[in-house]
C-alpha cells in the first residue's frame, strides 16, 4: 500500500509577510478570482436549468433563486453569486429575459 505524505506547511511563525511580498499578493488575489469564478460558474451549471441545445451555454437561474427550493441564506448567496458573475463578465443575461443567462468564458 503507498505511504501517503502530508505536504510540508511552514508555520505562520516562519513565512514572510505579506506585505514584503507585494507581487505574491497579486498572485493570491488573481487565484482568488479565478477559483471564485470557477465556483460560480460551477454553481450556475449546478443548479440552473440549461436551455436550448447542448453547444448554447444558457441556463434558467430562477430555480436558484426559488424560496420554495432554498432556503433564504441560500438564495442571498445564489443573488450574490449571480451578480459576481455578471459584474466579472462571466455571464450575460438576455436581453428582455433576465433570469436567462448565457456563460460566455470558462475560467
Amino acid at each position: 500500500m503507498p505511504r501517503i505524505v502530508a505536504p510540508q506547511i511552514t508555520p505562520a511563525k516562519h513565512r514572510r509577510p505579506a506585505a514584503a511580498a507585494p507581487a505574491g499578493l497579486e498572485h493570491l488575489a488573481a487565484t482568488m478570482a479565478r477559483i471564485a469564478d470557477r465556483a460560480v460558474i460551477g454553481d450556475i451549471e449546478g443548479e440552473a436549468v440549461r436551455v436550448g441545445d447542448s453547444h448554447d451555454r444558457c441556463y434558467d437561474v430562477r430555480p436558484m433563486l426559488d424560496k420554495h427550493e432554498h432556503s433564504a441564506e441560500s438564495i442571498d448567496m445564489f443573488s450574490e453569486a449571480l451578480a459576481y458573475a455578471i459584474t466579472r463578465g462571466l455571464v450575460v443575461p438576455s436581453e428582455g429575459t433576465p433570469w436567462l443567462v448565457r456563460i460566455v468564458t470558462r475560467p
